[in-house]
């Protein structure tokens, strides 16, 4: 994002946001916000998706928050703290050059458009096919390798191969790989490891993915063996 970019976004913080937004909103930094029960709605038609462009977010924090069916795209998040004990859930979005950096927690993405019957399997289907053409034309979507995590994260709801990660602390895992051996067998410890490769092969559309150590918790060194174990295996890369 350019120089002359920032300086044409407008200016929000040290303030709470609350309530729905059906439009989106693009070109705003903000800093020291709060997000409180804030809610976008499911889109009607598959494709069609609510637009969140060129944001740069630094030390915000999340209440009850959740959005649907939209794209994120060239976003800048730096610092997200979750308060209360509700994720702050991600419904069946998109991801276009969004970078994640700093200490980030709370954060659900899941394939799905929405909770329980929101929609039909056949409109999910729709979605998810959706989802595939508009990666096809993405070089990057999700670089998570200055992001720190202090509790677990999962990334089934996105191509692993277009997630840019750190190469100590974060890996790749392929389907092909784990569909030829028995890695239940593994010791994961209490990684959860297990449990997001579990998601990862029942529940993605796609063929990788990647899993982050929670490194900014005391069980970071713990589950950064757990990945080098699995590299060992020939599992991850």
């Amino acid at each position: 994002m350019g120089d002359s970019q920032v300086e044409r976004m407008k200016q929000i913080s040290d303030t709470t946001i609350g309530g729905r937004s059906t439009s989106g909103f693009s070109d705003f930094s903000l800093a020291r916000v709060t997000f409180d029960s804030c809610y976008v709605g499911l889109q009607s038609v598959p494709g069609e998706l609510t637009p969140f462009t060129n944001l740069t977010l630094t030390d915000v924090s999340h209440v009850n928050c959740s959005i649907h069916t939209s794209r994120l795209e060239r976003v800048s998040l730096d610092g997200l703290k979750r308060v209360g004990s509700s994720p702050f859930f991600i419904w069946g979005c998109v991801f276009n050059q969004v970078e994640l950096r700093g200490k980030v927690s709370g954060l659900k993405i899941n394939r799905a458009v929405g909770a329980g019957t929101m929609v039909t399997p056949t409109q999910q289907e729709a979605w998810d096919l959706a989802t595939e053409t508009y990666y096809e034309g993405v070089e990057w979507a999700l670089d998570i390798s200055n992001a720190k995590f202090p509790g677990g994260i999962t990334f089934e709801a996105l191509p692993g191969h277009k997630v840019k990660r750190n190469m100590e602390t974060q890996v790749l895992v392929r389907r092909d790989k784990l569909n030829v051996v028995d890695w239940q067998k593994l010791d994961f410890g209490a990684s959860g490891f297990d449990i997001a490769l579990s998601w990862f092969l029942d529940g993605s559309q796609f063929d990788s993915v990647v899993l982050a150590a929670r490194t900014a918790s005391k069980h970071g060194m713990q589950d950064v063996a757990v990945l080098d174990m699995l590299r060992k295996q020939e599992l991850a890369e």
